[in-house]
């Protein structure tokens, strides 16, 4: 692009959660200029949901190019819903087709496997070009998995957006931003958990910035070694500890500058309602036992983990942010939950079967001290996991299956 000429782009983005199309229209040089017109999203009709999830559902299993074959057989269904959603969306602008330069389209993604390099969105860009005659830009996952990244390109970009765009008062900052396979894409890996930490202190003016850490730090200390002022053990020659050395880092780097509004905050295992793909151990178990009716287990079913209820912890995490005297917080439950105990309740909930591969690894998390949130907020979890699977499985298949 040149820099001289601003361009009228349109950005169209689909989950993999397949709830619905994300609309942006931006007017934008190409490079240094940005400016935000209008957005919009488009939720999808439960009848395409189920359509969309049939397609997929009904793909030759176990035979990669028969696979690939019956996706773009079946495209077209995929084409003409974007199609649709675009003319709502020019309607909605109230702008005329010859006033786009082009439109990006990131497709309804339906394979994705980077280890075999193959990642598949459908969505015709061809077919929409010759309907609209607005040049289209898709496929941006491709060369990305072809230069052994995970197939989200566009996402570091976004993150180095986020942290020069403000040049004035951010006013209160949650740092929250992170990737789940911080192993396969270690430069993403590294912006994410410490490299935009310094770009976002350093060059934007706050009320308070609060850097969100996690408990898993205290995984390699020794049994009740788990209070804020207790060292950190870490192994720099394990790559399993990358995750934690760079999280570590980050957190020095914001403990060691004089500024008391400067706080981390440890936090341990969230639960809650809104989960679609992530890959963690409590939204595989209920994604499992109801798409599959079956969960199989892995490790010894006598492994405990620490899990608090996200309203629990923001509801502390505030209070931290607002008057907190110290600079450093676990926020935890501080009690442990057998993951046997989490199994037979979601079976009794959804009858599904459980697999034991008689694996007797056991994997116990450490029981994390929250002395400090108790002495000073009196915090007490209001609410057990347990006793709110129930809940969190129903409105999983209310709102996210349908």
């Amino acid at each position: 692009m040149s820099i001289r000429k601003k361009y009228n782009v349109i950005g169209i983005m689909s989950g993999t959660s397949m709830d619905g199309l994300d609309f942006s229209y931006i007017k934008t040089n190409g490079t240094n200029f940005v400016k935000i017109i209008k957005e919009s999203t488009f939720e999808f009709t439960p009848h395409y949901k189920n359509e969309l999830r049939k397609i997929i559902s009904k793909a030759p299993k176990n035979n990669l190019s028969q696979q690939i074959k019956y996706f773009y057989e079946n495209e077209d269904y995929i084409t003409n819903n974007l199609l649709k959603y675009i003319r709502i969306f020019l309607r909605k602008i109230n702008t005329k087709k010859n006033i786009i330069d082009l439109i990006g389209i990131s497709g309804q993604t339906v394979l994705h496997n980077p280890k075999k390099k193959i990642s598949i969105q459908l969505g015709s860009c061809s077919k929409i070009n010759k309907i609209l005659h607005i040049p289209i830009i898709g496929n941006f996952r491709e060369n990305d998995i072809n230069n052994g990244g995970q197939g989200a390109p566009i996402g570091a970009f976004y993150n180095k957006y986020l942290s020069n765009k403000f040049k004035k008062n951010l006013h209160n900052v949650i740092y929250c931003i992170g990737n789940q396979n911080w192993l396969k894409d270690l430069k993403v890996t590294y912006d994410a958990q410490l490299g935009l930490v310094p770009e976002i202190i350093f060059n934007n003016k706050f009320d308070s910035f609060t850097f969100l850490s996690t408990t898993r730090l205290y995984f390699a200390n020794s049994e009740g070694k788990t209070s804020e002022n207790d060292p950190i053990n870490i192994n720099s020659n394990n790559k399993k500890f990358l995750y934690n050395s760079l999280k570590l880092a980050a957190e020095n780097l914001c403990l060691s500058l004089n500024n008391k509004n400067i706080k981390v905050v440890r936090m341990s295992n969230l639960f809650g309602d809104n989960f679609t793909n992530q890959v963690y151990l409590l939204p595989t178990l209920i994604r499992n036992s109801i798409k599959y009716k079956k969960i199989n287990i892995y490790i010894s079913k006598n492994s405990t983990k620490d899990f608090i209820y996200v309203n629990d912890a923001f509801d502390v995490l505030f209070k931290i942010i607002k008057r907190g005297k110290h600079r450093l917080y676990n926020v935890a439950s501080g009690k442990n939950i057998k993951l046997f105990k989490i199994l037979k309740e979601i079976k009794k909930i959804t009858n599904c079967k459980i697999n034991y591969t008689h694996n007797s690894k056991i994997v116990n998390e450490p029981k994390i001290n929250i002395k400090r949130i108790i002495k000073e907020f009196n915090f007490r979890p209001k609410n057990n996991l347990i006793n709110l699977l129930n809940h969190i499985i129903v409105n999983y298949k209310n709102n996210v299956l349908k």
